[in-house]
């Protein structure tokens, strides 16, 4: 089966961002009033899924949308320190030259997003679509299939966590993930994503 369109998540998947993002939550949990990330709880946390993260730190369910578009907020003020995963550029430009169409869906905003890739020279994605989704993680990739008239059959939905291989079972889509982000290895593979990547030259098997 050869699938013509890789649509990716950003955070974790193309940016390595998982330690900014604790930095940036440690830099606002008071302000929110839950838990910090102590670094002991660094790997700790990849091996938890996103409800049971927040349900250890004590995140208010209720304060979710504000600490997201706050999260948001700060990741802008210092993103050009964020950086790629390692090696990844190769691998995207390698497929783009085979004819792979390729698209971001992030939760981030379409500025961050897009500031990220240009200051690294990332210019091989079709498209970039942010949504403000905080819940309902399937529902911004449903919607932008049928934005773009993309087939569902040729598709693999690129992420790093457990809810991206969620989100992807319910529409019905092919799902990789990838080990090198915010989840672990052995928390991705006890849900069975299609694919299980462990560095980015492992695209290749897709093809």
């Amino acid at each position: 089966m050869i699938y013509r369109t890789l649509l990716f998540d950003f955070d974790g998947t193309i940016a390595d961002t998982y330690l900014y993002m604790c930095e940036i939550s440690n830099q606002i949990c008071h302000e929110f009033r839950y838990n910090r990330i102590e670094s002991s709880d660094i790997e700790f946390l990849k091996g938890k899924t996103s409800q049971e993260i927040i349900r250890y730190l004590h995140v208010p369910m209720l304060k979710i949308p504000a600490i997201v578009a706050r999260a948001k907020k700060e990741y802008r003020q210092s993103i050009r320190s964020i950086k790629v995963v390692d090696r990844l550029k190769e691998t995207l430009e390698n497929l783009k030259s085979r004819g792979v169409r390729m698209g971001v869906l992030s939760s981030n905003s379409q500025e961050n997003v897009s500031l990220v890739l240009q200051q690294h020279g990332l210019d091989v994605f079709e498209f970039v679509h942010s949504t403000s989704r905080v819940w309902g993680k399937h529902i911004a990739p449903q919607d932008l299939i049928r934005e773009q008239k993309l087939s569902k059959d040729e598709i693999v939905y690129v992420g790093d966590e457990v809810r991206d291989i969620i989100a992807a079972r319910k529409i019905g889509i092919k799902v990789a993930a990838v080990s090198w982000g915010y989840n672990s290895r052995a928390v991705l593979a006890e849900h069975k994503p299609d694919f299980l990547l462990e560095n980015p030259h492992d695209f290749s098997a897709l093809y």
